[in-house]
């Protein structure tokens, strides 16, 4: 592997002036004079290196989070997420723009055109090994109009040739986003890693992206606040790529920090006017839809399962993790789902709380009426039985408890933030409420405020059907959670629907009109049976906020969760969302369940090989993991 002089401190504010300039100098060769095989030259040799050096990248992310690479029996969780947020992810996206260019042009299936004229577009699976990994998941692009005109994708990057400043995230460090702007808009970039990233987890990643760098399409520039200042405002950056939170957005864009009630005609003039393409977070939903015959004990036992463990992802530093689970109030299986639900949050293994400032809001969301602290499960010594109570604890029941909680004796990890799940959570009735400590529902404030740590409410919607075949009251119960979501839930980027086969079967239609409903489902990534954060690692599908085609496209006004894709490889016009699909007994379930430490690094690194190096041999090893441990 070829290698560059790599810079190893913060880059001077001079030096930005100079580094932009010299990646607009490239900007019209990439966009002209760069063939489409030469491209796809340069995106297998990112590939190459990605596959040479994805174990080193892991464990210097790892060490820099505080993770022990070699203590598999407690630290192995949370290396198994640094796989699977970094090179899994990282060589998924590849594959699926490199599938994408080398294919040239791609039949998609129309499947669907809704009442709303809207398309959905099936994207995934292609092929026979995307068919057998799907295990009957699909993925459709929900598209504006009817889709005429895009039946043959020809995978040529349309754009006009622009300089775009990438702004990266702090939780992963696959740059997705770079490579959406260079390879399906033709743009140029220059690309700053979120200071969270360290020196030697940021040298690899510049490594991997070496032939970009070397030929100057794509410049590194490292520091902190004065440095992403100095990028942003420069006058030869077009337009911003960031991936980060709405008070970062809003930093940018307006120089302070909007009230959630202020409405946009109070906002004070933007202080950056050009374009952002801002991937930001939310409050995501997950609703249980009752009704049908697939509900009973062992389904629910593995939805819960799931739902642990999509939670505590990276310690619930993701902004697709779940925060908001919506549940029918007289349900039968009600009680037994938060059983559950509990029972597998105190089994998850132990992940370090990285992110800088989640402990305060780990602790303010802990203090709130009706918060539980899960702590780890564990065996009762006298009875040397199980116990199902002695992970669950209020903290407002013991002041000694919960002043103590995030240094406990039991800790993997320094100041480890447990699971707070709050229950029988009810919305703000006035906006005024939006604020904290303003609603005489002070719970509500988790339907407003991204948590951003390992934290999940519970809310309660009437369900007044004692007959579980009435499939017309589940969808009915559905249309109503989506509004109390639209109304009372923060956030646009994406949301999870658990539903039976048998309802969807006898509702398919009115089901479809509700997915595509620019009203109804207005979320950008939407996971039935599915976590939405499976979109990530699939560069034909998209990932962002939700964005009607019939909003406004003033470059300042954003939804909830921001603006903009990332994604979309076979670059439909007019995309409003991603809609994943997966049976209701989906096995690949199975691999985003609570398990043991080293299964789940088993299972993250047989996916990581798998994503990098996609062929039968690399997927029947990444199955034996999921499906039977070996």
């Amino acid at each position: 592997m070829t290698t560059t002089t790599r810079t190893t401190t913060e880059t001077s504010l001079n030096d930005v002036d100079g580094i932009v300039r010299k990646v607009a100098g490239k900007s019209e060769c990439w966009r002209t004079m760069v063939s489409l095989s030469e491209k796809i030259e340069i995106l297998q040799n990112v590939l190459d290196n990605t596959i040479e050096l994805s174990d080193a990248w892991t464990n210097s992310i790892a060490r820099e989070r505080g993770i022990d690479v070699h203590n598999i029996r407690q630290h192995g969780a949370a290396l198994a997420d640094v796989y699977a947020t970094n090179p899994a992810t990282l060589g998924g996206f590849l594959h699926g723009i490199l599938g994408t260019l080398k294919e040239k042009q791609s039949k998609p299936t129309r499947t669907r055109t809704t009442t709303t004229n809207r398309s959905f577009v099936r994207v995934y699976p292609k092929g026979i090994l995307e068919t057998l990994e799907a295990l009957g998941t699909t993925g459709d692009l929900v598209v504006a109009s009817d889709a005429d005109g895009v039946d043959d994708v020809v995978a040529e990057s349309s754009g006009s040739g622009s300089v775009v400043g990438v702004l990266g995230a702090g939780n992963f460090y696959s740059p997705n986003d770079v490579l959406t702007e260079m390879f399906l808009r033709n743009n140029v970039c220059v690309y700053k890693p979120h200071t969270l990233q360290g020196e030697e987890s940021c040298n690899i990643l510049e490594h991997i992206l070496e032939p970009l760098v070397r030929d100057g399409y794509l410049a590194i520039v490292r520091g902190g606040v004065d440095v992403g200042k100095a990028l942003v405002n420069h006058n030869g950056i077009d337009s911003l790529t960031l991936t980060g939170s709405v008070e970062t957005y809003n930093r940018i864009r307006w120089g302070c920090h909007p009230s959630p009630s202020q409405s946009p005609s109070a906002l004070p003039q933007p202080v950056v006017t050009k374009p952002i393409c801002a991937e930001l977070g939310g409050c995501s939903p997950l609703i249980v839809v009752p009704g049908g015959r697939s509900w009973n004990k062992g389904s629910i036992d593995r939805h819960a399962r799931t739902l642990a463990r999509c939670k505590l992802y990276n310690n619930g530093h993701l902004c697709v993790s779940p925060q908001v689970l919506i549940l029918p109030e007289n349900w039968k299986w009600r009680p037994y789902f938060m059983e559950r639900l509990r029972y597998w949050l105190s089994k998850h293994p132990a992940n370090p709380p990285f992110y800088p400032g989640s402990h305060r809001t780990h602790e303010m969301f802990r203090n709130l009426p009706n918060a539980e602290t899960i702590f780890p499960y564990k065996k009762n010594s006298n009875t040397n039985k199980n116990t199902r109570t002695n992970y669950k604890r209020s903290d407002r029941d013991n002041d000694d408890v919960a002043s103590n909680n995030n240094n406990d004796d039991d800790g993997v990890f320094p100041m480890q933030q447990y699971p707070v799940l709050i229950t029988n959570v009810m919305a703000a009735s006035t906006d005024n409420d939006l604020e904290e400590g303003n609603s005489s529902h002070p719970s509500s404030i988790v339907l407003q405020k991204e948590a951003w740590c390992p934290v999940l409410a519970e809310v309660p919607l009437p369900w007044p059907h004692e007959d579980e075949d009435d499939n017309k009251a589940s969808v009915s119960f559905l249309k109503s959670a989506l509004e109390f979501t639209t109304s009372h839930v923060n956030g646009s980027l994406s949301i999870g629907i658990a539903i039976g086969d048998d309802v969807i079967k006898r509702n398919q239609g009115e089901f479809d009109e509700i997915l595509a409903s620019p009203d109804l489902t207005k979320y950008g990534i939407v996971g039935v049976n599915i976590w939405p954060g499976f979109t990530h690692m699939n560069s034909r599908l998209t990932w962002g906020a939700f964005h009607p085609a019939a909003a406004s496209n003033n470059a300042n006004e954003i939804g909830p969760s921001g603006k903009g894709i990332l994604g979309n490889a076979m670059m439909f016009p007019n995309v409003e969302k991603t809609v994943v699909r997966a049976p209701f007994g989906y096995l690949g379930r199975i691999g985003l369940e609570v398990h043991s430490p080293q299964r789940l690094l088993k299972i993250s690194r047989r996916m990581t090989k798998y994503r990098l190096k996609p062929n039968l041999w690399t997927q029947t090893c990444f199955f034996s993991a999921v499906l039977l441990g070996l």
